[in-house]
């Protein structure tokens, strides 16, 4: 009976690993931040701010498109429809939790750096100390428990890569003078796509497209 249990918990990992296996998730991830980028790259180029959040806005539009035709076109016609059982919602559910964490921790930092508009002394600090801690901070936390949480180890890099971000652009801003935030966010950006591609060619070639019919896997 031990034996079956632990049979179990390897197939049920294993299948939950797979879920991740094809860097869908990861590609999505990185047009998030590369999201950023390009909305300062359209900022450094003197368009206007509108057409820096249409760039921006294009961008995650991008990533949504990317992560539900990808899931729905590549994944599913090879490893089926995955269905989350007990196990695999409580998973979720954590996940949720950390999301809405991260959220309102974001929110607590909008709002107390709104507190400072129009105060260029009380803004100085919050710009160069406190919203780079708080962003580095919340993306390592967030990333490392939910790597954990859902058994999705490439989120320990990814959310590294997300982390140092905002801090390279500051060091970049004091020691050269400039504004240098499309290479803070644009090269780590580029690193976690590199990675979602790799993973996804991987994926395509141990996994080819079949016909058969679709098979739901409980996790």
């Amino acid at each position: 009976m031990s034996e079956q249990r632990i049979d179990l918990k390897k197939l049920e990992r294993k299948v939950w690993t797979s879920f991740y296996e094809d860097g869908i998730w990861d590609i999505y991830l990185g047009l998030l931040l590369s999201a950023i980028a390009v909305g300062a790259f359209f900022t450094d180029t003197g368009l206007t701010e509108k057409y820096s959040i249409i760039g921006h806005s294009g961008v995650i539009v991008l990533a949504i498109l990317v992560l539900l035709l990808g899931k729905r076109l590549i994944t599913v016609p090879r490893m089926g429809t995955v269905v989350f059982g007990p196990r695999g919602r409580a998973r979720l559910t954590k996940t949720q939790i950390l999301l809405a964490i991260s959220c309102v921790t974001g929110l607590a930092a909008f709002l107390l750096l709104a507190s400072t508009m129009g105060n260029a002394t009380a803004r100085q600090p919050v710009m160069d100390y406190i919203i780079p801690i708080f962003w580095t901070v919340n993306m390592l936390v967030l990333f490392s428990l939910a790597a954990y949480f859902l058994n999705y180890r490439r989120l320990y890099i990814i959310g590294f890569l997300y982390a140092v971000a905002v801090p390279a652009d500051k060091i970049m801003r004091q020691l050269l003078h400039i504004d240098l935030s499309v290479i803070a966010f644009g090269v780590p950006a580029l690193a976690i796509l590199i990675m979602g591609f790799v993973v996804l060619a991987r994926f395509l070639k141990k996994y080819p497209k079949t016909h058969e019919e679709e098979q739901n896997v409980e996790i």
